[in-house]
């Protein structure tokens, strides 16, 4: 899967974006309890979920994130997640249009603010034409606290309705 970056920090309107590897998952948002499990597939990470070493290979693919408790430090909060409809894969580029659509419209619902009035930002696990295949359709998207140079520094809450 990939993982399609736009981190936008409002304070310095620097717009960072990173081609990794991801997943997706199904339509809620975040505010339930989370099974932690450690080392997790990203295909199965949905909202409510915050991780750590989403690393990416040299082809921009991530197999393998660590799942924590939102109240431990964490590098990304999942927020919301979208299937997308069945048929042949659209390309990379047409999913990640719409995964940073999607994630954009969103981001104020969990944060209550808009995107361009926040210091935090987003990123996303977007499905690779090899997991569009074996059925992974999902877009999920991944919520960032940023510094004031747009780099993601770790928070050790969620970031649900914190408004900034």
């Amino acid at each position: 899967m990939k993982l399609g970056t736009s981190l936008l920090a409002a304070s310095s309107a620097a717009l960072l974006v990173i081609g990794l590897a991801g997943c997706s998952f199904l339509g809620e948002t975040v505010g339930q309890v989370v099974d932690v499990d450690g080392d997790t597939s990203v295909l199965e990470i949905t909202a409510g979920d915050c991780i750590n070493d989403a690393e990416s290979t040299a082809a921009g693919d991530v197999s393998d994130v660590t799942k924590v408790k939102c109240t431990e430090p964490h590098d990304y909060e999942a927020f919301h997640s979208l299937t997308l409809p069945d048929g042949d894969y659209p390309g990379q580029e047409a999913v990640e249009t719409q995964a940073e659509d999607v994630c954009y419209t969103e981001f104020e619902t969990f944060v209550g603010i808009s995107y361009d009035e926040s210091v935090l930002g987003f990123t996303y696990f977007t499905p690779t034409t090899d997991g569009w295949e074996s059925g992974d359709h999902e877009i999920v998207c991944l919520l960032a606290d940023l510094d004031a140079e747009g780099a993601t520094v770790q928070s050790s809450v969620s970031l649900e309705g914190s408004k900034r």
